[in-house]
């Protein structure tokens, strides 16, 4: 029996590891919002902490010409020399969100490998979410035939992730979903895994994909796996007994799952190894907590219900609340050069959700975009920071978009 089902446990690791909460990578909510490209914006440095403003010349500068004070406007050298705005505008010394694609149907989350980003569009509330989805466009800036579908009408996509030969997708359908394997080059897919119920988040590391599904109700959620070349058709479970589990991360042999719990305030952070053998509690009591992200040291995770984000060390010792005040915190990703996380907004139209960053300490966090309607993936190839944003519930959400920002 997994010890994640098992509440008395719970109570004993949080006394033990008092100190550890979390979420981040990629989670989403289905409620309603409103989002026209013309109304992204990025919010002024000034008013976030830790953040210093070009005192450059303002206007247009000649990028062909070498730098030595940064103009206000200029998109090869916003805010400093030699930072580029990756193909985006650049305004008052601040790189502008780029809409590297639009008219999405639901998008709920996203990759980037190579030179371009894929995403999965869960589907349309009109269609009953029998329209979704599978994306691609180039991360440089092209005009709309750039975009395509490498799977269309499919039924609720629900995650992704991609390594430089397929794409991995779950869908959700209850219980039909299933996991599906995609060749980048245009080959047709294959079936990965069948009898998946629920399927939900998906990562990889070198050998295997790793996914979780949601299940039907309290600890019936599972962590599965399945090794690339294996030939047994289908996963394994590595991990059950899970609560509603939203996000899943991989780094060497661990596995890192965020679930809600039973409760809104019983959410929990669990770790693994590939084999399933090695389980354990990072965090207990937790708001619900969604997006979740780790790196050598750390692992991070955002809390949608309390507007937080966390980190502690694998083992869930040095936990600390690095971020508060967050619009309802959804999806997190990390490089060495810092955090990045979106924030669904506020309910109920959540019209002001916004993509920010901050150090790994939580500390110098600042607004790269706001004004968006419901984000809800975010993901970074170490020069940019790519954003599913879902649209408006009005229009049975096809407004969906797909951003990119340049690194601060």
């Amino acid at each position: 029996m997994s010890i994640w089902g098992i509440r008395g446990i719970f109570e004993v690791v949080n006394r033990l590891l008092r100190g550890s909460v979390g979420t981040a990578v990629v989670a989403f909510v289905l409620v309603a919002g409103s989002q026209a490209c013309g109304e992204l914006k990025v919010a002024p440095r000034a008013a976030d902490a830790d953040t210093t403003e070009s005192d450059g010349a303002t206007g247009d500068s000649d990028s062909s010409t070498e730098c030595t004070t940064p103009a206000a406007n200029d998109p090869a050298n916003c805010g400093r020399c030699g930072h580029s705005c990756q193909g985006g505008a650049c305004k008052a010394g601040v790189c502008q969100p780029l809409v590297l694609a639009k008219d999405r149907r639901s998008p709920v989350d996203l990759a980037v490998s190579g030179a371009h980003v894929y995403w999965v569009e869960q589907g349309t509330t009109t269609s009953d979410l029998a329209d979704g989805r599978l994306g691609r466009a180039p991360i440089a800036p092209c005009d709309a035939g750039c975009v395509s579908e490498l799977l269309d009408a499919g039924q609720d996509f629900t995650g992704i992730a991609v390594n430089t030969e397929f794409a991995y997708v779950t869908q959700g359908r209850g219980s039909a979903g299933r996991v599906v394997r995609v060749p980048l080059d245009g080959r047709p897919f294959e079936v990965f895994a069948p009898n998946e119920p629920s399927a939900s988040k998906i990562a990889l590391e070198s050998k295997s994909a790793v996914w979780i599904n949601a299940g039907s109700g309290p600890s019936t959620g599972e962590a599965r796996r399945r090794v690339f070349d294996s030939t047994s058709g289908g996963g394994g479970t590595i991990g059950s007994g899970l609560d509603h589990p939203n996000a899943v991360a991989v780094r060497g042999d661990r596995v890192f799952i965020t679930a809600s719990g039973q409760l809104e305030v019983d959410g929990y952070i669990a770790t693994t190894d590939l084999a399933g053998t090695k389980t354990d509690l990072v965090a207990t009591d937790q708001a619900l907590p969604r997006g979740i992200a780790v790196d050598s040291t750390w692992v991070y995770w955002a809390n949608q219900g309390d507007g937080t984000v966390h980190r502690a060390r694998w083992d869930g010792t040095q936990h600390a609340e690095i971020v508060t005040s967050a619009i309802a915190a959804n999806a997190l990703t990390v490089d060495p050069d810092g955090l990045y996380w979106t924030e669904a907004g506020s309910e109920p139209d959540h019209l002001d959700g916004r993509l920010r960053r901050a150090n790994l300490d939580g500390t110098g966090a600042v607004t790269l975009a706001d004004g968006l309607t419901y984000p809800t993936a975010v993901t970074t190839d170490g020069t940019s920071i790519y954003v599913s944003v879902r649209g408006a519930a009005a229009g049975g959400y096809r407004d969906g978009m797909i951003l990119k920002v340049a690194k601060p």
